[in-house]
């Protein structure tokens, strides 16, 4: 078993044809859950806006004990992991 092999494929699972394939199925999945009413337009945005501000709060408290880019690599692999399938 060589490594080019496995290289090449790490390459094209997230290299810029993994990503535009994620970018294309999210697109489309969006596009399917559009309803076009205003109440469902006004809770995601509350929704979203009570999110941020709760990521704020835990950020202020637990920020001195968590790394930042710790996070990042977990948010980054949950995403292809959730994708993946």
């Amino acid at each position: 078993m060589s490594y080019k092999n496995i290289d090449r494929g790490t390459f094209e699972i997230m290299g810029p044809t993994g990503l535009s394939s994620v970018a294309v199925k999210t697109a489309h999945q969006l596009h399917k859950a559009q309803t076009g009413s205003l109440y469902h337009y006004t809770l995601l945005i509350v929704a979203t806006v009570a999110l941020i501000l709760c990521f704020r709060e835990i950020w202020a408290v637990f920020g001195y004990a968590l790394d930042y880019r710790g996070l990042v690599l977990i948010a980054v692999t949950a995403f292809f992991l959730t994708k993946s399938k």
